[in-house]
């Protein structure tokens, strides 16, 4: 999954919200998250996880305005079937960036 935020630019931020009900992922996101820090000063990178089963969509959301639907997660990319990449409507997005904020608030920092 971190191979994807290469593409981003220094001096943007970058926040990764998982689901608690994947202890192994979480610790590889932790893991991944402090080495990440250590070598990217210039991309902030932080990490928190929600509640069990808190998460559903696997959403990318730039500047708290566009989001996007990912088919797949990450870390599985396109391995076993072709994945898309889908931007929400505005109307969609209006709904789900303040949504994801919320659960982003009351995570737990990786």
């Amino acid at each position: 999954m971190f191979e994807f935020l290469h593409a981003v630019p220094d001096g943007v931020s970058i926040r990764l919200l998982c689901d608690s009900h994947y202890p192994n992922l979480n610790a590889e996101v932790r893991t991944g998250v402090q080495r990440w820090q250590r070598e990217y000063t210039g991309k902030p990178l932080e990490a928190r996880a929600t509640a069990p089963r808190a998460l559903h969509d696997r959403l990318i959301v730039v500047d708290q305005a566009t989001a996007w639907n990912l088919s797949q997660s990450l870390k599985d990319m396109a391995q076993r079937s072709p994945a898309s990449l889908t931007r929400s409507d505005a109307e969609a997005a209006a709904l789900k960036i303040p949504a994801y904020a919320a659960l982003w608030a009351a995570a737990t920092p990786l």
